[in-house]
Order: C-alpha cells, then structure tokens, then sequence
C-alpha cells in the first residue's frame, strides 16, 4: 500500500500558532504512512519576515521542504476601503486557485490539508474543483469573519470540507452552529516538542535588559501583539504589581502581526504607568525557549482566544501560570491544579493572582509540575500528530487508502 500524499497548505509562514501547529505536524508525521508535502500561498518576503518573524529557519532546521505559489502579500501599512479590497483581492485569488489546483494535480495529492484564513478558502475550494478530499483546521477566530465574503457563503465553504479540525470543545460547538449543514469537526488540541534553549538565564536577561539578582522576578506573556492578547489588560495588573514590589518585572514577547497602532498604545500605556523600567518588550527570532528561561511566571491575559499554544510551551516547562477563562483555556489549565484562572478584562483578578504566585512559591511550584503532567497526558507533538494522521485516513478516497 503506498503512503497518502498530503498537501499541507498555509498562507505564510511568520510566527503564530497556527504556523507552529504545522511545524510539530511536519516533524512528526509517520513518513511510513503518509507523504506530506507543506505549501505556502505566499512567497518568501525577507522584509516582512524581519518584522513579522519567520518560521522558515525552523522548517530549514528541520530538514522540512516548503513551497511556495509565488504570490505577494499586499503592503504593510496600506488602509483601503471595503471595495477597494474586493477589487484587489478577487483576480489575486482566482490566480491562486488556479495555480494551487495545476500543483494538486503534478503532484497526485490524495488529502489537501489547510490551516487558517487564506488557506483555507483557497485550499478548500482548490480541493473540490480536484475532486479531492480537504481538512480544514481552523480556531474559530476567522472562519466567519470574511473580509470579502458574506458569512453565509463561508459557513458553505466550510460545509464542503471533508473535516473540520479545532483545537477546543467551545470553538467546535461555534463552528457546529454555524454551519449550515451537519459535518466533522474533530477537536485535536496542539501538540508541541518541549521549547528548547540555547541560552542561559543569565545571557537572556542581559539580552533583555532585566537585572539579575535574589529578589527579581519575572512575569513573560509570550504572543502576538493584537489586542486579543489582552496586553493592556496586563498592563494595568503590571501598574498595580510595580507599587508595592520593586523588583517584579514584566516581560512582553511577540510580534506586531500587522497591528503596529496597537503596539505604539502599549509602549504609550507603559509610559503613562511609568512602568518602563520593569516593562521588557522583544521580538525575539531564535529558539522560544530562550525567552522561557527568563520567565519565573507565566500570564496570558487573552480576551479573545481559542487555545493558545504559548500556554501549552508554558506547560511543557512546569512554569506556573495565570491565565483567562476563555473558550478551551479552563479545560486546559485547572483552577488551582495545574495554574490560577482568572476573569478576562479583570484587571485587578489578574493581579491578585499574580501576586499570590509571587508570595508563595510552594505553591507555584506545585502548580508548574502538575502542569507539565498534563502537557505530557495530553498536549505533545508526537500525540496530535497520531490524531491528525487519523483523520486524514478516515477522509481519503478508497485509491489512495
């Protein structure tokens, strides 16, 4: 029996989740059973990899082959009205569609498997028009947000999917209410490999600029910089925290993602709480690891999220963590098990839990090792890649079982 070909298709490939969630599939699929191939709709652009961040490298380091359809991304910054951006985009993805479906063909794809946004529209209809099966992963974020489309037609879209894969139970029942016509969707949370570290503690704060001493402690939210990351949120905390413990730091570690307004409010919001010298702001390209071994506490302030895989690299390291109560992030991290939850948009909950993790430290520990068990029981690479391999059996066409 000859291995399934997959054709995994994402728009591009800066930092994000859903681009780390490729990353873990590809390293760790059976090579015995399935051949995949990774795709992207976008072509490389060094500028924007330099203010977005890559994972390209990652993929390189991995020995992971990526292609690309050679289309270009619009420019950063441009701001155009609604028509302007269907006029624009339609002929872009007609061009795509066209080319994702000559590569489909040369390359005898059995399954087409996109991830998030672009992809998904383009990969889904890029499928059908090849007659062949696709799933769809997607977090519930975008998927009935269309910037061109009415959001009866994408619920259509999705409903042509073969499967539809999430990562938590409360975006999967969004997604089920949406759509227009019964269908799988598969709940398969990401899996990671534990972040590894090239540098020490003491290399990264000097990198970062946060003293090393007894007494400092740091508190890192590791994410993009959108507002859904909930950063002002963490902010205020941050202000209420700074009064009365001088040596609590913040570390804030991500990239802009295309909302650099939102990244000037919060270095303008740091200033106001005149907070600069405890707030750390960095992009950082190498190993996130790196960046984790300069966190004693971990926090994610999200306001509006799925699952987010920082949490699960958080896990993997025993950092004990505060984070919201947002779609699957409870049924992930444990109220007083395996991390503290707290409301979204509380500022003052988050500082008190915060606090409470800085005074006792027993108790931060317990909650780090009870969270690294349950990134072992049920959040590894190695196990949503086993998930994900079954789904892509159970959609194939009988020829290519």
């Amino acid at each position: 029996m000859r291995r399934q070909r997959i054709l995994s298709v994402i728009n591009s490939l800066y930092f994000g989740g859903a681009e780390c969630r490729l990353l873990s599939l590809s390293r760790c699929i059976d090579r015995d059973r399935f051949d995949q191939r990774v795709l992207t709709l976008k072509a490389p652009d060094p500028d924007r990899e330099r203010s977005l961040g890559s994972l390209r490298p990652h993929f390189a380091a991995a020995h992971i082959a990526v292609d690309d359809l050679g289309e270009q991304a619009p420019a950063l910054g441009r701001a155009h009205g609604t028509a302007v951006k269907v006029a624009r985009s339609v002929p872009r993805l007609a061009r795509t569609l066209a080319k994702l479906r000559a590569y489909i063909r040369e390359h005898g794809i059995d399954v087409v498997d996109t991830h998030t946004g672009t992809a998904n529209q383009i990969g889904i209809a890029a499928a059908l028009l090849s007659n062949r099966p696709v799933v769809a992963t997607t977090y519930g974020l975008e998927v009935f947000r269309p910037l061109w489309a009415w959001r009866s037609s994408e619920a259509a879209m999705f409903g042509a999917a073969s499967a539809i894969v999430t990562d938590s139970e409360p975006v999967a029942a969004q997604v089920r209410r949406k759509l227009l016509r019964a269908k799988d969707v598969f709940v398969i949370p990401n899996g990671i490999a534990p972040p590894q570290t090239q540098r020490s503690r003491e290399e990264m704060h000097a990198r970062l600029g946060i003293p090393l001493g007894r007494r400092v402690r740091v508190i890192g939210q590791v994410g993009s910089l959108t507002p859904r990351k909930g950063h002002l949120i963490l902010l205020e905390a941050a202000g209420r925290l700074a009064r009365t413990d001088p040596d609590v730091h913040f570390l804030i570690c991500g990239y802009a993602r295309g909302w650099p307004e939102y990244e000037r409010a919060l270095r303008a919001r740091t200033e106001e709480l005149r907070l600069e010298r405890q707030v750390h702001f960095v992009e950082y390209p190498g190993q996130i690891g790196d960046v984790y071994s300069a966190i004693d506490l971990q926090v994610h302030a999200s306001t509006e999220e799925s699952l987010p895989q920082a949490i699960i690299e958080g896990m993997a390291l025993a950092k004990p963590a505060v984070v919201t109560a947002i779609a699957g992030i409870p049924a992930m991290v444990l109220d007083g098990e395996s991390g503290l939850v707290v409301p979204p948009n509380d500022a003052q909950a988050l500082a008190n839990a915060l606090t409470r993790l800085l005074r006792d430290e027993p108790l931060a520990v317990r909650l780090g090792e009870s969270a690294q068990q349950r990134y072992l029981a049920g959040y590894t690479d190695l196990q949503m890649a086993r998930r994900l391999e079954e789904v892509f059996a159970g959609v194939a066409l009988p020829a290519a079982a």
